[in-house]
């Protein structure tokens, strides 16, 4: 009889614990696929719905699918991408007569990827020249997430140009640092785009595809192990390569090499180069609060090193636009370091955003005014 009360009592307690755990699994797959802000990848719809698609190329190492979508961002965000492949509305392949056409390439801080929809910022500095007149302008948003300037560079050297932009404008800096450790040339650390090297994207077993088809948790748990696996961070791959404890003077070569072809490219293409100091949170002066926003394992760069790599690239973009007469934006001043503007260490926050499109409307208002002066743009 005492062991059968025994025998009862762990039965009893097995059925709480197991009741207990069913609770607590349940809730955890509820709030993963009600509740939580992180954009989860669901193998074989990847292309579809549900993340941005990419696409190799050959003069950069992705370009976004050109298809039109709307797919799920980060932090509960949605990006509309057109049918060319470009954040924002559509546009015509041949430019209307009387447009001023203006294509802003960079990463993910052009692309702009804490907004939703139609809040990133090159899209709303359109809104702005409209308002102050020049209804004809078209703002294009050629950035992609986890492009660096050489990126940019082949984009508008291939496919940009077709377009027939009046002005193209190149902001990159952050996603460049990371090779800026590397002794030799980046080419062989960076691989075009292929679906195949990246298993989150697919299952592959049914095992797998069972318990991805059932669970949201499963599904965020794996997409954890990948990401870990693959070494991936907020822009891509971290670089797994051996780094040196200097910046490297051959890196800072090529980073100007990029800005200067970049500039040649547009004249040569009949526009007009305008090259933007990358606004960031990094700066000698960060609180500790700010410093944590910051990835410093993605460059692989302390603070002091982050800090002055970022004042070496400030330094190379203010002389390539003046040895190719460039336009210049420099919105240092006004945003870099000021930590109400940036959610982390380049993306910008909702007054980030918004600051930036003025900044970048009324940089380009001047220049536009300046080209109407010379009459070889009409005037708003």
């Amino acid at each position: 009889m005492k062991n059968e009360r025994s025998r009862g009592r762990w039965a009893f307690r097995i059925i709480i614990l197991l009741f207990a755990l069913g609770i607590f699994f349940t809730g955890i797959e509820v709030y993963f696929r009600y509740f939580t802000n992180t954009a989860i990848i669901i193998p074989g719809l990847a292309r579809q719905k549900n993340a941005l698609s990419y696409k190799a190329s050959l003069f950069s190492r992705q370009v976004l699918e050109p298809s039109a979508m709307v797919v799920k961002g980060h932090f509960d965000t949605y990006y509309g991408i057109n049918s060319k492949g470009y954040r924002g509305p559509e546009f015509s392949f041949e430019k209307p007569e009387g447009t001023i056409r203006i294509m802003v390439y960079g990463g993910s801080a052009v692309f702009d990827i804490l907004m939703s929809m139609d809040d990133h910022w090159p899209y709303k500095a359109q809104g702005l020249l409209h308002e102050r007149g020049f209804t004809k302008v078209e703002v294009i948003n050629a950035g992609i997430p986890g492009h660096a300037s050489f990126d940019s560079v082949g984009r508008l050297f291939s496919e940009g140009h077709y377009y027939a932009p009046d002005f193209v404008a190149m902001d990159n800096a952050w996603n460049d640092l990371k090779y800026f450790l590397y002794k030799g040339p980046p080419i062989p650390l960076v691989e075009p785009y292929h679906r195949s090297r990246d298993p989150r994207l697919d299952y592959h077993n049914a095992v797998d595809r069972f318990l991805g088809e059932r669970l949201s948790s499963y599904l965020f748990v794996r997409q954890k192990f990948y990401i870990d696996k693959l070494n991936i961070g907020p822009e891509g791959g971290l670089g797994d390569f051996e780094k040196e404890p200097d910046v490297q003077n051959s890196a800072l070569r090529q980073y100007k090499l990029n800005f200067m072809a970049f500039a040649d490219i547009a004249r040569d293409a009949g526009a007009e180069p305008v090259l933007i100091i990358q606004p960031r949170l990094v700066s000698a002066d960060n609180r500790e609060e700010d410093k944590e926003k910051i990835r410093y394992e993605y460059p692989g760069m302390d603070h002091r090193q982050l800090v002055e790599a970022f004042s070496m690239t400030d330094e190379i973009i203010s002389e390539v636009a003046r040895e190719k007469e460039a336009f210049l934006i420099d919105s240092t001043s006004r945003l870099t370091g000021k930590p109400e503007y940036f959610e982390d260490h380049v993306h910008f926050s909702k007054k980030g955003s918004d600051k930036m499109a003025e900044i970048f409307a009324g940089e380009m208002e001047k220049i536009l005014l300046e080209k109407s002066r010379a009459s070889s743009l009409p005037a708003p």
